[in-house]
């Protein structure tokens, strides 16, 4: 059969509105001499014998109140109705069959009969064999009130629900109140890219600090880190108040209470306790200084080494100019001049000196000789006695 082979429903009971007799159980003498018909024996045999011989016609009524019982029972079943427990019919049908079902006093449960020839009340003290079929006696389904403990593989109702157990949970997640990782953390954030909206915006991870203290850290980054038998200091990095005044602040402590920390402030400063080493060029503005110890700026108008090597030469080449014009570059004698004996005192010109005498060989117009001391000044020889 189909679904579509439905029989038709009967709203309406046979001879609902009709005349019909009420059909005993158990037919009687009285019932069987007037052709009555009774449930257990049906019509008497005197509506079977022929009426020349003296019997009777079956009663319309009783036919009326038959089709009407038996319609009117299969409206309630097509109505989906289930009959209660009845005290009376169990005794006469010597009690329910195995597999019965009945409904509840109050319609609330639907009585399952699990034993043959039950004829206790299921919504009595005293009621054996019956199960609540909404209850799930079968435990077929879960059980509101078990709050699913009543599950069969709890494990593998969490994978089929993709959800994990507390514990498979901790091993798999990071607590909200905190949480130590075994494993890379990684973020990922399709925020803004842009710088002005970078304040009202998030990041992959992102903190909120706020202080009334005039100085605070809070870093958001830390690693603790040991070089086992030499030393063990703490990194951190994150926001620092400095007397009100807002940065960003690497901080490193060691285990002996060293500090060293590098900070950059709101005015773009930075701030380094020791040594700062460039692979490259440092920059100030236009201006830097190059790895090789050489700056640069505008206001060498190029770098310092050829500032300095254009300046120092321009001073050695203005020098050597000055002393070769103010200074004496070179001396020499000039020609030697004869000079005859007087028989007094001879003076010599301004700037000359002796060059010779007459000796054993004495002649006294060559008697002696003199030349003047000239000095080279700015390409010029010049007696001495005249510069």
């Amino acid at each position: 059969m189909k679904l579509v082979d439905k029989p038709r429903q009967l709203a309406v009971p046979f001879a609902s509105t009709g005349e019909k007799n009420t059909i005993p159980d158990s037919a009687t003498q009285d019932t069987k001499e007037k052709g009555n018909a009774a449930y257990d024996s049906g019509f008497p045999p005197l509506t079977m014998t022929a009426i020349a011989a003296g019997g009777i016609p079956p009663h319309g009524k009783d036919f009326n109140g038959i089709m009407n019982d038996i319609t009117s029972a299969l409206r309630y079943s097509q109505a989906g109705g289930l009959y209660t427990f009845d005290s009376a019919f169990a005794q006469a049908i010597g009690g329910y069959a195995k597999g019965a079902v009945v409904l509840s006093s109050d319609g609330a449960k639907i009585w399952w009969n699990t034993v043959d020839a039950n004829v206790t009340d299921p919504d009595g003290t005293g009621a054996t064999g019956w199960k609540n079929l909404l209850a799930d006696p079968a435990g077929l389904f879960l059980q509101r009130a078990k709050n699913l403990s009543d599950l069969q593989n709890k494990g593998e109702s969490r994978k089929n629900l993709e959800v994990y157990s507390k514990t498979e949970s901790d091993d798999r997640y990071v607590n909200i109140d905190g949480d130590t990782m075994t494993g890379e953390l990684t973020g990922t954030y399709n925020g803004p890219q842009t710088f002005a909206q970078q304040y009202d915006s998030k990041a992959a991870f992102y903190d909120v600090f706020s202080t009334s203290s005039p100085s605070a850290f809070s870093p958001i980054l830390k690693q603790r880190f040991t070089i086992n038998d030499h030393s063990s200091w703490a990194m951190s990095f994150g926001a620092m108040s400095s007397n009100f005044v807002p940065m960003w602040l690497l901080h490193m402590r060691g285990s002996a209470g060293d500090d060293v920390q590098f900070s950059w402030n709101t005015s773009g400063g930075f701030y380094a306790p020791g040594d700062i080493k460039a692979g490259g060029s440092v920059y100030s503005g236009s201006a830097h200084l190059n790895a090789n110890g050489d700056i640069d700026g505008i206001a060498w108008g190029g770098s310092l080494s050829g500032w300095l090597n254009s300046n120092i030469s321009n001073a050695q080449n203005n020098a050597q100019n000055w002393a070769y014009q103010n200074l004496v570059n070179a001396v020499r004698l000039s020609g030697r001049t004869v000079i005859r004996d007087s028989g007094g005192r001879i003076d010599l010109p301004s700037g000359c000196v002796y060059t010779g005498m007459s000796g054993a060989n004495y002649n006294p117009d060559i008697w002696g000789a003199y030349s003047a001391i000239q000095v080279l000044i700015n390409g010029q020889w010049a007696t001495v006695g005249t510069v």
